[in-house]
């Protein structure tokens, strides 16, 4: 997805909804040159010139041969365009900014509690469940 930064996130490895293998980064879309390197599990777009990023385990991961399903463990924050962490990871799931705003979840299942941070990561409305 493009945004106003001109950089796509970028995959290396096995990259998919429940795999914590490949390697997030970002790249100019013009050039395709990595402009920040592969390092985060998860990744999404920039949106007012911050992106969410996730390491760890951060996507559920389901095991063929055991049936077995392991719940999602990294921590979710916010870089800027120069790969500068300006929202420490410490959110459990965590979404674009809109209109200066971003919905983060602390803790999972029924402890979950979700609110809405602003873009020095304080908090604005919540959490709560």
């Amino acid at each position: 997805m493009q945004n106003s930064e001109n950089l796509v996130a970028v995959c290396m490895g096995e990259c998919g909804w429940r795999s914590n293998n490949g390697r997030w980064g970002f790249a100019d879309v013009r050039t395709g040159a990595i402009k920040i390197r592969p390092q985060f599990t998860s990744a999404r777009p920039f949106t007012e010139h911050l992106a969410a990023v996730c390491t760890g385990g951060c996507n559920e991961t389901y095991d063929d041969k055991t049936y077995t399903t392991t719940k999602a463990t990294g921590k979710w924050g916010f870089i800027d365009p120069s790969g500068a962490q300006i929202i420490s990871q410490q959110f459990d799931e965590a979404q674009n900014f809109y209109k200066g705003i971003a919905k983060v979840t602390l803790g999972s299942g029924d402890s979950a509690k979700s609110g809405y941070i602003d873009p020095r990561g304080a908090f604005v409305a919540g959490p709560s469940n």
